[in-house]
Formats: C-alpha cells, sequence, structure tokens
C-alpha cells in the first residue's frame, strides 16, 4: 500500500514527467545543433540559454561539449571564467574590447587568459590603440595557435605598433593601426585585409613594401587607400594571390593596378569612386594597356561610382572611366561590372558613352543606378547593343522617374528587325529606389514589358516597387501567358513582382 502513495508524492511525479520528456529520445548532435542556431538567431541580450536548458539532459549535453563555449566575448569577466572552464581544450575565438577601468581590468583578463594563450585560435580586438599594446605587453607569451588576428581601431586614438608573437598568423585584419611589418610572423600570411583609416595612410611605396613583406598571400582587401605618392619604385608580383578586393578613388586604385601582378588571380573586384576633385580631362582614369597579363585569369567585377553635376557656367560635367583597349584579352573569361550614376546630368550621353567603351570586353552583368527622368528608346538601345554578352540586367531608378522610362527600357528590349538587342538575357531586375512610396508602379508598364520582351528566353524577370495601385488585392495572381509564366504581388515592403518559366501557369511558389 505504500508503493502508490510514493508514485503520487510531488517529488515522483517530477522525475515521472523528466522520464519521459520528448528531448529524452532527441540525439545528442541534434540537440547540439538546435542550441548553436538558437544562439545564433537570437539576440545577444536575449536569454538564450533559457530554451535550452528546459530539460537536465540538454544542459548536460551542452555543458560536456566543449567547443559550444569557444566563442567568448571577455567584456564579462565572471561569464569569461565559466565559459574557459567549459571549453576545456578546445580552441577559443576571443572578442576582447576595452573594459570600463582599462589597468584594473585588462590584469584581471590578462591572470584569466594566461593559462589558455596556448589554445587561442580567433582573436578579435575592439578597442583603442594603446590598450590592444597594452594587452599585448602585459600578455608578452607566444600565440602558438593563433591563426587569425582582428585589430579594430578607434578613431581619434594615438597610433601604435602592434606586433603579437603569433607564429602560425594566417589572416590579419587591421583597421586603424600601424604595425611592424618587418617581423617575420607576417611572412606566412595567406589573408590580409587593410582599411586605410584616420590617419593611417601609407605611400604607394610603403603598401607595396607591405604586400612585399606578405609572398604567401591568397587573399586581399584593400579599403581606402590614400597614397601620398603618384608613382611608386617597386613593383610587387604576388603568385598565390587568388582574390583581390580594392574600394578606392580611381586614381588610387590605377596607381596599385600598374605596379601589382597577380598571374593566379582568379576573383578582382574594383570599387572604383570619382571624387569630386578628379573633373578635368587629365583626371579621367585609364587602366593600364597591360591589366589583362598581370591578371590573366581573374574574373572581373568593378564597380564604377560616377558622378556628374553643373559646372560654374551651368553646363553638365561628365566623369567616365575609360578602358585602354591596347593589348591582347582573354574572351573566354567572364567580365561583369556595375555603373552607378548619381547625377542629375543627361544620363543617355553618359550612359552610352561608357558602354561604347565596353563594348570589346564580353560583359556578362550589368547594373545601373540613374536617377534623371528621360532616356529615350534610341538611348537605350545604343547603349545595350554595346553589350552583346550581357546575361543579367538590374536596373534601379528613383521613384518619381521610374515609369518614365520603364516603358522605354522595354520597348527598347523589343526585338529590333529579326534580331533581338541582348540575344544572351536571362535574368531582368528592375528595382526603384526604397525611400519613397509615392507614385505607385503602374501595371499597365508591366503589361507592355511581358508583351515586348516575350522573345527572350528569360529565365527571371524581378520587378521591385515600394507601392502598387492594387493595395486592395495583395494575393491577386496575374497570368501573363505571353510570357508563359506567373506573378504574385507582394505588398510587403518592398512589393515585387517575380516571374519565373514554369511549365505550370498554375504555380503560385515565389521565387
Amino acid at each position: 500500500m505504500g508503493q502508490p502513495e510514493i508514485l503520487q508524492s510531488p517529488e515522483a511525479t517530477t522525475a515521472v514527467r523528466v522520464a519521459k520528456s520528448p528531448i529524452d529520445g532527441v540525439p545528442d548532435e541534434l540537440l547540439i545543433a538546435i542550441a548553436v542556431f538558437l544562439r545564433v538567431v537570437s539576440k545577444p541580450k536575449s536569454q538564450w540559454m533559457v530554451a535550452t536548458f528546459v530539460s537536465r539532459r540538454w544542459r548536460t549535453v551542452l555543458l560536456s561539449y566543449a567547443p559550444f563555449w569557444k566563442n567568448i566575448d571577455t567584456r564579462n569577466l565572471e561569464r569569461t571564467t565559466a565559459y574557459l572552464h567549459r571549453s576545456k581544450m578546445a580552441p577559443l575565438s576571443l572578442t576582447i574590447r576595452s573594459p570600463r577601468c582599462p589597468n584594473a581590468g585588462y590584469h584581471e583578463l590578462v591572470s584569466l587568459l594566461s593559462p589558455h594563450v596556448a589554445r587561442i585560435q580567433e582573436m578579435r580586438f575592439d578597442s583603442t590603440p594603446e590598450h590592444i599594446q597594452t594587452f599585448f605587453r602585459m600578455l608578452d607569451l607566444k600565440y602558438t595557435m593563433l591563426h587569425s588576428l582582428s585589430l579594430q581601431g578607434i578613431e581619434g586614438q594615438q597610433l601604435v605598433h602592434v606586433s603579437p608573437n603569433a607564429p602560425n598568423l594566417r589572416a590579419l585584419e587591421v583597421y586603424g593601426f600601424t604595425t611592424d611589418w618587418s617581423s617575420s610572423i607576417f611572412k606566412d600570411l595567406e589573408t590580409l585585409r587593410l582599411d586605410m583609416a584616420f590617419d593611417v595612410r601609407p605611400s604607394l611605396d610603403q603598401l607595396l613594401f607591405i604586400l612585399k613583406a606578405c609572398p604567401r598571400l591568397e587573399v586581399l582587401l584593400l579599403g581606402e587607400p590614400d597614397f601620398t605618392t603618384a608613382r611608386a619604385s617597386m613593383d610587387v608580383q604576388l603568385q598565390r594571390l587568388r582574390r583581390l578586393e580594392v574600394t578606392a578613388d580611381s586614381q588610387q586604385g590605377v596607381r596599385l593596378m600598374e605596379h601589382l601582378t597577380a598571374p593566379s588571380c582568379q576573383s578582382l573586384r574594383l570599387d572604383f569612386i570619382l571624387n569630386d576633385d578628379d573633373r578635368s580631362d587629365e583626371n579621367i582614369c585609364i587602366l593600364p594597356s597591360d591589366w589583362c597579363t598581370r591578371f590573366p585569369v581573374a574574373r572581373w567585377v568593378a564597380t564604377l561610382h560616377i558622378t556628374s553635376d553643373r559646372d560654374e557656367y551651368g553646363n553638365y560635367k561628365h566623369d567616365v572611366l575609360l578602358f585602354d583597349h591596347t593589348g591582347s584579352y582573354n574572351r573566354t573569361v567572364p567580365f561583369s561590372m556595375s555603373l552607378f550614376t548619381m547625377s542629375r546630368a543627361p544620363c543617355p550621353t553618359l550612359l552610352s558613352a561608357i558602354t561604347s567603351q565596353l563594348r570589346p570586353y564580353p560583359i556578362t552583368s550589368l547594373d545601373l543606378l540613374f536617377t534623371t527622368k528621360y532616356i529615350s528608346r534610341t538611348s537605350w538601345q545604343n547603349s545595350l547593343r554595346n553589350l552583346p554578352s550581357l546575361i543579367r540586367l538590374k536596373i534601379t531608378a528613383h521613384p518619381c522617374e521610374f515609369n518614365s522610362s520603364l516603358d522605354r527600357l522595354f520597348i527598347a528590349l523589343g526585338p529590333d528587325g529579326d534580331a533581338l538587342v541582348c540575344p544572351k538575357l536571362k535574368v531582368l531586375y528592375i528595382s526603384r529606389l526604397k525611400y519613397a512610396s509615392s507614385h505607385p508602379l503602374d501595371i499597365l508598364y508591366i503589361s507592355l514589358g511581358a508583351r515586348m520582351i516575350q522573345g527572350y528566353k528569360l529565365s527571371t524577370l524581378i520587378i521591385e516597387s515600394p507601392v502598387w495601385r492594387r493595395r486592395d488585392h495583395p494575393e491577386t495572381i496575374v497570368n501573363w501567358p505571353e510570357f508563359g509564366c506567373v506573378v504574385k504581388n507582394y505588398i510587403h515592403s518592398p512589393s515585387c513582382f517575380a516571374l519565373r518559366r514554369s511549365p505550370s501557369l498554375n504555380s503560385t511558389a515565389p521565387p
């Protein structure tokens, strides 16, 4: 008679309920994966651990899985202590920020990290240069396992030299710092990101010296260089470089390209900006004639930010980035480019001038951002004929000028006799700037486009608009038999008309 009474006690009831928990049948690997997902998607200050610690078994699984605790933010010393204990011998990924009391905070942090320096694999500093220098001085140890280091400076601080003792360092990100590049630890770098921020503005010779000190580079990312010299006294060849990205003033970027060679580079992205000072003819940017031999197998993605405005006489001034077409070019290499103009100048003249310069290159992708009110059918056709290899076309316009040019674009894309203007076009993406909600998109222009481009074998047509006139029918399905696709209107921000070829006109799956 005593056994039923024991089973009915609160402790026994809780034990039975826990024993029959559905989580008990879930594999450990799945519990860990769910916990990792919750931590990634949750906000930093949310109590994501409450969701994972709903059962004793789930908590036990997480506490015994050391890699789950390897990502440590040292802002909270108590949590840092707990994570260091739970991570056991797993490689650590540290984020170190400036403590409120630098001296006392760093002394406590150093005492915590000193026994674990040998297993620090990634380290990111988000602090002032002085604090980072103090940290390395206090923790003057050998980071035998450090593979990735990120140094993020803060504007207005005194610049310092940072040179950690990390013989296995392979990835380095520097922002707002100077470093001792003569150190031997940089000779094995594979990834380097330099953001020339604040007062850290090396000359072109200094930058080339930095690159020469890293002969094994495979990825190089440069942001906003401001070279103090027009020419350099050396050339650098990076045999292993596979990816290069440069964001620079047009002149600065070209100066670098004239002295850098990467025969194995597979991906090259240029983000050139023509500043207000680059207005005269002598400042028009021309890439060197041997650029195709310096990067023979690279897939180019160039972004040209082009601006135009009026001079003191009221005449429009145009900035055009030109290419020197001399020399050979491997036409089998795909080439894509983005052209941007935020100008009130006559865009047709500017657009035609740019595309005519690009005609010799097999450009497969083109992005246009314009704010002019009038682009005629002839202007569109003349520009698009210069890009016979075009596969993807994206156009973004100001809302109040969207409809006026959209119909002319559709007409221009229509058949010119028996030939198509862009015979290889597969993807057409038309969008409007998102900050205005007036001037809704008229369905008539879309209907016109469906009729004009039915000769193309498009795989995707996307038309984005913040507003559509038929708001009272948010789930309206519009069939376009001429195009052979289905469009669904999404009234959410932004509304999106997306069409894809499908065997059934009744398919309503979003793209």
